[in-house]
């Protein structure tokens, strides 16, 4: 029994030993001489690795079947050669009988393994796995590259084209450029090649690549009209930031947007408040994603664009979700810790208040015009302040404040970028009320 239990177990260890080899074999394919195995082609350059599976299923296969046959060999001629030997004749047997298992299981194996995949049998032909994502380099002989995520050093491929896998749904574009790490430094050594559009030769041996995926969010730009000459090609050294979430700080690109474009993929409708600076204040813009803007100095017709705030000025932004529903209130104090006199709002969506001296608080005639302290938001709202009447004011300073992370109250907004004590001091003109849920 003993003597079984080593061939079951030395048979299994072959099997996982020739398998694990044979992955290590793969990735030196050019380093190794295959021997040829009955029913699987010995593996080559450029071998996929379904073809490394089959062969080494195969190979695996024939060297358990001979290790089966030898002990069963070796169990005979000691049978034969143990007349009068109880014990030899003992020992024999289980030789004999452990070949046979071994035998077995490789039958079973054989079976189990063919049945959940029909390819792997010996005399079938396994079809290569297809990529489902990414894209293909090609090079002049056609011999092709599979890339699925962001390449910085692409080593020993010369390629002069590429074929897109995704759908223009999935994966937008990809940028290449001249230089490894996605360096550029005029824009004839970046390109942008378009999925869903004519593929063109590529202008130079890309060295790296990004991938521009077609997600939901808003796209920044370094250039007007989204860095595309009038020929189409794309002139900014480097493709545009992607942000799906409100931005306190742009750090590298403060001051660099000339352009945006908002991708409303899923149910979200976005937009975006625009500042001239970090944390969310300065002067503001409102764009409310109905149209990309392709010159931040420019409102284009309509209302999608409330006060441009110029070229190369963008600081900071809040995305909103203008189809968000909205729920609860939000009430303005005229003291401080949400107390005293109030005034109480339910909007359904954004609303925009130009001039809050003809809106009083509740029971009293003093308007809200300069003489809110405090706030308390009960539901999904901001609240952009603004020191003066309307949102076109170049003059003017805007903050926004969204919900306390405890509580619900705003205690003041004494010291604060749009509040300034004194008398004549600035103060509070109008304000926008935003649903949002980002």
């Amino acid at each position: 029994m003993n003597n079984q239990k080593l061939i079951l177990i030395s048979l299994f260890a072959v099997l996982v030993i020739c398998a694990c080899s044979g992955f290590s074999f793969a990735e030196r394919g050019l380093e190794i001489d295959y021997p040829n195995v009955p029913g699987a082609e010995a593996p080559a350059e450029g071998t996929e690795l379904p073809g490394y599976i089959k062969y080494i299923f195969n190979f695996s296969v024939m060297i358990g079947g001979i290790l089966a046959f030898a002990v069963l060999l070796f169990g005979g001629i000691r049978w034969m050669s143990s007349v009068g030997n109880p014990a030899a004749i003992s020992d024999a047997r289980s030789w004999m009988l452990g070949g046979i298992m071994g035998l077995l299981l490789l039958l079973f194996t054989y079976l189990i393994l063919i049945t959940i995949n029909p390819q792997l049998a010996i005399f079938g032909k396994m079809k290569p796995l297809m990529p489902v994502t990414g894209i293909y380099l090609i090079d002049a002989e056609e011999k092709k590259k599979h890339i699925t995520t962001d390449f910085s050093d692409i080593k020993n491929f010369d390629a002069d084209s590429m074929e897109f896998i995704d759908s223009p749904d999935e994966l937008t574009s990809v940028f290449i450029y001249k230089n490894k790490n996605y360096k550029a430094t005029t824009d004839e050594e970046i390109m942008e090649i378009k999925n869903g559009e004519q593929i063109p030769n590529f202008n130079f041996v890309p060295k790296s690549l990004l991938f521009f995926w077609n997600k939901s969010g808003v796209y920044l730009y370094k250039k007007i009209d989204f860095c595309e000459n009038t020929s189409g090609e794309y002139t900014c050294l480097e493709p545009p930031k992607y942000l799906s979430n409100s931005e306190s700080n742009l750090g590298d690109w403060n001051n660099k947007t000339q352009s945006i474009k908002f991708n409303n993929k899923t149910d979200f409708l976005y937009g975006a408040i625009l500042f001239t600076e970090n944390e969310f204040r300065g002067e503001c813009g409102v764009a409310l994603g109905e149209l990309d803007i392709e010159n931040l100095s420019v409102s284009p017709p309509g209302l999608s664009y409330i006060h441009p705030i110029g070229l190369d000025k963008l600081s900071s932004l809040s995305l909103l979700n203008l189809e968000e529903e909205t729920s609860g209130d939000i009430t303005f104090y005229d003291s401080i810790d949400c107390k005293g006199n109030k005034k109480t709002f339910t909007p359904t969506m954004a609303e925009i208040f130009e001039n809050l001296e003809f809106d009083f608080f509740e029971g009293t005639t003093k308007p809200l015009h300069k003489n809110i302290l405090s706030f308390k938001i009960t539901g999904n709202f901001e609240v952009l302040l603004n020191t003066q009447e309307g949102f076109g004011d170049e003059t003017a300073k805007c903050q926004l404040f969204k919900k306390p992370k405890t509580g619900d109250c705003v205690p003041t907004i004494k010291g604060s970028y749009v509040y300034d004590p004194e008398p004549e001091g600035i103060k509070i003109e109008s304000m926008m009320i935003i649903p949002v849920s980002l």
